[in-house]
């Protein structure tokens, strides 16, 4: 769940070293790193037992001992008292050597670490030559940002695939290995245009995913509020966005809003011959047709914006456009209204910033307001909150109460937070996790009363 970073298995060690038995919520994916540190970590534990019976064994087969004051010991031999201390340290390192299986599976980490950054960087520039050589008049359109890259890129694929030969990298696929497996096994050779989303957890990561597929279109959707944990600060995570536009292809396009621009132009990047396209959430690209997405909320009408001006530069003609927009791809768990947990809802499980569950929280608002119903949601709380916006899960709780006619928390490391957010307020109740949750709801607050929201719905490392 976490990149195979050693510091993050660290981070979570400390939370979770007596810890044993996980919620079983997710199926454990045995990838090849995966098996390998697996191998190397049987094989350590297994040189631990290995040095406890070297010790047993000799002792068991000597049969017998002569204390040391005895006259009959012979210099040379273990006594009772060393034989015995022998023992009681093989004991302590044989049930040592359970409790520390932890730091076991992180010393195989780090001894496999140096062959696998190899292997890695193989990879990439395996998957970079194949484009070079397989594809070379392949259009790239990258896509980073905070929030709404999923989304930005699903609009992008509909609306220019009746145009070009085009792929998309589906799915959560979005860091630099990812990327590279997906060219080296997916990619084919009369693609005309690839889309691809680039996530990143620290400095150098969307500069690593750009040398694979350097973008001819670079998007920078927002500096949004997510990762920001594992950044020293929000500096460095806007540093590391900005990625996108500093290794875009020289005569390239770089397409964001002004707002955007504006939080990253202190940066002082130099896009030397560079296009660059701002863009406004009014400006229209094709305002003959705008009308046709009258049925959209604030969110997806500012994604679908930047996917327009992106269109629209790449001459996608407006029939195609018209025909696209009047129902746009919905993206999964993000904002999506459908049946959820037996509840007409809108279920918003991926976007895990501040920013995003406000805007979701009054998306919701509105919604039951429409279907006149009451607002019912249900939350984990918000993740990876930087030093300077710490209280933002007790803002959490604070605006649910103010907005939410009921909140169910869920029991993770942040319900204390959340909690302490409604104050006074007691229109909340916390539940040990989802299927409580959806075993019990409906007796209190029946599905034809409400409208579901699902907020944040988290891993098993913050429960």
């Amino acid at each position: 769940m976490e990149e195979y970073s050693g510091a993050r298995y660290i981070y979570w060690l400390k939370r979770f070293f007596w810890r044993r038995g996980f919620q079983k919520r997710q199926h454990i994916v045995m990838t090849t790193r995966a098996k390998i540190i697996y191998i190397v970590s049987v094989a350590l534990f297994a040189g631990v037992w290995l040095v406890v019976l070297s010790i047993f064994i000799p002792n068991f087969l000597l049969g017998h001992c002569i204390p040391a004051a005895s006259s009959d010991y012979v210099p040379g031999f273990p006594s009772c008292e060393q034989m015995f201390l022998q023992n009681l340290i093989a004991v302590m390192l044989f049930a040592f050597s359970f409790i520390v299986i932890p730091l076991i599976v992180l010393l195989a980490h780090i001894i496999t670490v140096p062959f696998f950054a190899v292997m890695k960087s193989r990879r990439m520039q395996k998957a970079h030559d194949l484009i070079a050589t397989q594809n070379p008049g392949i259009k790239i359109i990258a896509i980073a940002g905070g929030y709404g890259k999923t989304s930005i890129k699903n609009y992008l694929f509909q609306l220019v695939q009746h145009t070009y030969r085009t792929q998309m990298i589906e799915g959560n696929i979005n860091t630099p290995l990812g990327i590279a497996d997906w060219v080296l096994n997916k990619l084919r050779s009369e693609t005309q245009l690839l889309i691809v989303e680039m996530d990143t957890y620290e400095r150098g990561e969307i500069a690593a995913s750009c040398s694979i597929t350097q973008p001819d279109i670079a998007i920078l959707t927002n500096i949004g509020d997510q990762h920001l944990a594992r950044f020293s600060s929000e500096a460095d995570h806007t540093q590391a966005l900005a990625e996108i536009f500093t290794n875009t292809k020289p005569g390239g396009l770089c397409v964001t809003r002004e707002r955007t621009w504006d939080s990253i132009s202190h940066l002082s990047i130099k896009l030397d011959d560079r296009k660059r396209l701002l863009v406004h959430d009014n400006d229209n690209a094709y305002p003959d047709i705008m009308e046709n997405i009258s049925h959209l909320n604030l969110v997806q009408k500012s994604n679908l914006t930047l996917a327009l001006h992106v269109a629209k530069y790449l001459d996608i003609p407006s029939r195609f456009v018209s025909e696209v927009i009047r129902s746009p791809l919905q993206v999964d768990r993000r904002g999506v209204v459908s049946n959820v947990y037996g509840y007409d809802g809108i279920d918003d499980s991926y976007n895990i910033s501040f920013t995003t569950a406000s805007i979701s929280i009054g998306r919701a608002e509105v919604y039951a307001r429409e279907r006149r119903k009451k607002l019912l949601v249900v939350t984990a709380g918000i993740p990876e909150l930087s030093i300077q916006n710490r209280d933002k899960n007790e803002k959490l709780g604070h605006l649910l109460a103010e907005k939410a006619h009921h909140t169910y928390i869920l029991s993770s490391m942040f319900m204390k937070e959340i909690v302490r957010g409604f104050g006074k307020s007691d229109h909340f109740t916390v539940v040990k996790d989802l299927s409580e949750f959806v075993s019990t709801a409906s007796k209190s607050h029946p599905p034809s009363e409400y409208v579901l929201l699902v907020l944040p719905e988290l891993n098993d490392l913050y429960y």
